[in-house]
């Protein structure tokens, strides 16, 4: 398998703006809600979520197939039963990263998945169906303090992926000719019993999926 992201990728001024720190803020939240110590991040990216989460005294492992970000697995997510062995993590944390492999062996990475966790899978892809947005404050005095009324509005546009996407993904949700979030949903339901899943508001393109055992 090709690695499809260069290292030099996830350098800060390059990869992270305002859209991703929200992402970033997600899974840290997600994964601070659910009671569990173990935790294996899967994607090393730029350590981010991982530093932050060992800050919190989370004991955190990686898996990544780039051997150059220095992971403590090296292989693939779609072979993580038979590189984690024995092993098993509270939560794991899996983040834009299922689109980098065909869509036909997510099910069964999901389930490999399903099998490696104990409490929690935090899954995020990336959702085709964009969504403009904008917000608008206006203050109004309440007695000594000011409130702020937000109007939010999203309007959809679902994009052709082999036409307009970056070439590293192999499908979006919702994309055309790709799975539908409907699809999706009924997948990990099978080895998940408890599903949440949103969009953020100020990352839209990200969808998570909080998935409990």
């Amino acid at each position: 398998m090709k690695v499809q992201v260069n290292k030099s990728h996830y350098d800060f001024l390059n990869y992270v703006k305002n859209d991703r720190w929200n992402s970033y803020y997600q899974q840290i939240l997600e994964t601070l809600n659910c009671d569990g110590e173990n935790i294996l991040y899967i994607g090393v990216g730029d350590n981010i979520v991982t530093d932050t989460l060992k800050k919190t005294g989370k004991n955190v492992r990686t898996l990544d197939f780039d051997k150059n970000l220095n992971p403590d697995y090296i292989g693939s997510v779609t072979e993580i039963k038979k590189i984690l062995g024995k092993d098993k993590f509270d939560i794991i944390i899996c983040c834009q990263v299922l689109e980098h492999i065909p869509f036909s062996k997510f099910e069964s990475t999901i389930k490999q998945l399903a099998e490696c966790t104990k409490k929690r899978l935090v899954l995020s892809l990336p959702n085709n169906n964009r969504k403009c947005s904008f917000s608008i404050s206006v203050p109004k005095l309440l007695g000594k303090h000011k409130k702020l009324f937000l109007i939010k509005r999203r309007f959809s546009k679902t994009w052709d992926i082999n036409k307009q996407g970056n070439g590293e993904h192999y499908w979006e949700i919702d994309a055309k000719g790709c799975p539908s979030r409907k699809e999706i949903k009924n997948i990990v339901k099978k080895y998940f019993p408890s599903l949440k899943f949103y969009t953020l508001f100020d990352n839209p393109y990200h969808m998570f999926f909080i998935l409990d055992k």
